[in-house]
């Protein structure tokens, strides 16, 4: 018949391992907020203590950046702008000083070991 001829055929979708882990992580650690957004947990492919501590690295590039920005004024108000907004959002939010734990800086939270 007209319509099994031109019905297509569904065929499932291989993945590689590594692939499945991956959608059964995103499936198993995605939540929404109370406002409806995507809440999704940051994967890590390995041992996260094979990071180490990037509190220097952090801090070196944020001097940086602040030497940067010291030479242009419209520029460092439009980032202390963002950042108030960033963090007026919860997407950051204030630590105390580095100490001996190990830490991870990202630009999204602060995890400890």
């Amino acid at each position: 018949m007209f319509w099994e001829i031109e019905e297509p055929s569904v065929q499932k979708i291989k993945y590689s391992h590594e692939k499945e882990e991956c959608l059964k992580y995103f499936n198993e650690t995605t939540t929404r907020d109370e406002t409806g957004q995507f809440v999704v947990k940051m994967p890590l492919k390995d041992n996260i203590e094979q990071l180490g501590d990037t509190y220097d690295v952090a801090l070196r590039k944020f001097i940086a950046l602040e030497k940067r920005l010291q030479v242009n004024s419209g520029l460092h108000k439009q980032y202390l702008t963002f950042m108030k907004e960033y963090e007026d959002l919860g997407h950051m939010t204030k630590t105390n000083d580095h100490n001996n734990e190990t830490v991870y800086h990202d630009q999204n939270k602060r995890s400890q070991q």
